[in-house]
């Protein structure tokens, strides 16, 4: 779906390239030909607002399953951090560096688990068994910091945990079992700090999980055995622990990430859930936990935490994903679903990243990347589901029509009526039972009735169906092919109803048919002859707009018509130089000063009736596609364009 946005609707537009200005990321289900919404199943039957998790994977492009780590460059690129390679990801192919021993300036190692990108956007690369890593993104080489046991101005450990770069422009480096490290850009030198049992000033623990730094400038560090706050004056660390009957200590001890808000809030991420520390009077909070105490990696270990720009918190668990609404405070926590196609793809989330754009990234231990929208949570799902007693078999509906509290949608199994205030549903048209199974009537298309607010018009495979949507009552019209010579009735494809007696159907393959109600009976059928050049200009008819009472506008297979119904013959325009296209004509729009915007399979038409003068836009001009398949137009004047 395409918006066009002009000076103003009627004068002459630009080229579409340049007025082509985003793309809607849901399909509009009107009333057309083409515009099917594609339902997914659920075993709850109906849900609404439902997340839809994108996957990444080795198949795309992935270096490796397991992703420890991500973030962003100033240039929007993404960068994963795997167990096999460092990943550039430009939102359809991946680059992945590598070592190569031939190449001394390449990774130091594969194992990437841990990237950092500094205010510079060089990239550091905590590396499990290579060390630190100065990965520059502009040339693709790599500086590395390796341990030397005989320097004591060297990165005390090769397996490197987690990165920070501080206020000041020093780069905190924690390590797996070697302590905390400061690395001095200027002279390249590192400081190291571990722990000491006869200190109670050192580091409470030397594996370090995770380093921040808080609105005040505070250095929190992570560790396996509590949580560490820097006193820069007096280079000591000052401990948090877990303390046994107080609920406003920490629920673990084991600390495996930290994120500080935006407020006076330290988010912290434990062995055993999520917690928070508040900075002003220095009290813990337990938001998310298991209720006891345990050591053992569980499904409320946390182990990443990303706070987006409204500050709702993302939170990567052992069991899955959690979100935190900072206005409600509302907490929902999702899982891997194997019936739905689109749930997360795997429970244990290792890393999470919320980009520029507020797209969710989150990694997993064994199952690449998920990516979520949340924005999309804002468009309703409706999803019929074959295993309630009346629900549909079909995921596909057809057409949509909203009256008051209820909206009625055509599916290829009947129709459906959903109301809005209660969320049930209720199906019409069963035809038979086989197999002990309800069989549904076709539905394709639903118009209302202009003389009659309570009447809406159903079209299904040589079949109308006038259906009252206060009594449920409705008359099925049969379109019987009786008229000799005439081509063969399949599929209406749009209504009008004139009057009471009489209404005209636009055929897939049977033309324009004139149909008396009262005698549910064929008036005419208007078909194409190949020797009559006022006849209508093909059997293929998509839609009918009446100008007046004796005045339509059809759109074929094959050229715009202009229909006199007392006279009963047809004006063809084609819009070709040559005529050599047998362009089809699937919908119009007619805007407030009587311009005409047609979609076909050759691009979008302007037209002015009134004058003639028409101009055609195709992908030349920067449409995606040429298939125009309905066009809608808001309350800003603005053009939606629907493609296949």
């Amino acid at each position: 779906m395409y918006l066009l946005n002009g000076i103003s609707i009627g004068k002459s537009i630009m080229e579409i390239k340049h007025i082509v200005r985003s793309i809607l990321l849901f399909s509009l289900i009107g009333l057309l030909p083409g515009s099917v919404l594609e339902a997914r199943q659920s075993k709850e039957g109906l849900k609404f607002g439902q997340i839809k998790f994108d996957h990444i994977t080795v198949e795309d492009g992935l270096s490796n399953s397991t992703v420890y780590s991500i973030t962003q460059d100033k240039n929007g690129f993404m960068w994963f951090g795997t167990t096999n390679g460092l990943n550039k990801y430009d939102g359809y192919e991946f680059t992945v560096f590598l070592h190569s021993d031939e190449d001394s300036s390449s990774l130091s190692n594969n194992s990437t688990g841990n990237i950092y990108i500094d205010d510079e956007g060089i990239i550091w690369v905590g590396t499990w068994g290579g060390g630190l890593n100065r990965f520059d993104p502009a040339t693709n080489k790599a500086v590395h910091y390796l341990n030397d046991h005989n320097d004591p101005t060297s990165i005390s450990g090769n397996r490197v945990q987690s990165i920070y770069k501080d206020r000041n422009g020093m780069l905190w480096v924690g390590t797996y079992a070697n302590g905390l490290n400061t690395l001095d850009p200027k002279t390249g030198k590192f400081t190291v700090f571990k722990h000491d049992p006869d200190d109670p000033g050192s580091l409470s623990n030397n594996r370090i999980w995770a380093i921040c730094e808080d609105r005040y400038g505070t250095i929190w560090v992570a560790t396996s055995f509590g949580l560490n706050r820097f006193d820069r004056k007096k280079q000591v660390f000052v401990r948090y622990y877990m303390e046994k009957g107080n609920p406003h200590s920490l629920s673990s001890n084991i600390i495996r990430a930290l994120f500080p808000s935006q407020g006076d809030t330290l988010w912290i991420g434990t062995q055993n859930g999520l917690n928070l520390l508040n900075l002003r009077t220095g009290s813990f909070d337990r938001v998310y936990w298991s209720g006891t105490s345990t050591v053992r990696f569980n499904i409320y270990s946390v182990n990443s935490i990303f706070e987006d720009i409204n500050r709702n918190l993302w939170v990567g668990l052992g069991g899955g994903l959690l979100y935190k609404s900072t206005k409600t405070g509302e907490l929902q926590h999702f899982q891997k679903n194997s019936d739905e196609t689109y749930s997360l793809s795997e429970n244990e989330i290792r890393s999470v990243y919320v980009d520029r754009s507020g797209i969710v990234w989150i990694g997993t231990r064994t199952s690449g990347i998920n990516k979520l929208n949340p924005h999309r949570k804002r468009f309703g799902i409706f999803i019929p589901s074959g295993k309630s007693g009346n629900g549909s078999q079909s995921k596909v509906i057809l057409s949509v029509y909203q009256k008051n509290d209820f909206l009625w949608m055509a599916t290829l199994d009947g129709l459906l009526r959903l109301n809005r205030k209660t969320n049930s549903v209720r199906q019409y048209f069963t035809l038979t039972k086989q197999n002990k199974k309800n069989t549904y009537q076709v539905l394709r298309h639903i118009y209302p009735s202009p003389h009659d607010s309570s009447i809406i018009w159903l079209s299904a495979n040589k079949t109308v169906i006038r259906f009252n949507v206060y009594t449920d009552q409705y008359t099925t019209y049969y379109l019987k092919q009786s008229l000799p010579n005439s081509a063969r009735i399949t599929r209406p494809l749009s209504l009008y109803e004139e009057s009471n007696e009489i209404l005209w159907i636009s055929d897939f393959t049977g033309g324009l048919i004139k149909y008396n109600l009262k005698n549910h009976s064929i008036v005419k059928q208007f078909v194409h002859q190949p020797t009559d050049s006022t006849s209508i200009s093909h059997n293929e008819v998509w839609f009918i707009y009446p100008v007046d009472k004796s005045h339509f506008w059809i759109g074929t297979g094959n050229g715009l018509n202009y229909f006199d119904k007392q006279k009963e013959v047809f004006k063809r325009f084609y819009f070709d130089e040559e005529r050599k296209l047998n362009r089809r004509f699937f919908t119009i729009h007619v805007t407030l000063d009587s311009i005409f915007w047609l979609g076909t399979d050759y691009g979008l038409i302007r037209f002015n009736p009134l004058t003639g003068h028409w101009q055609n836009f195709t992908s030349k001009n920067g449409l995606p596609d040429d298939k125009i398949a309905y066009i809608n137009e808001d309350n800003d004047g603005n053009l939606w364009l629907s493609t296949e």
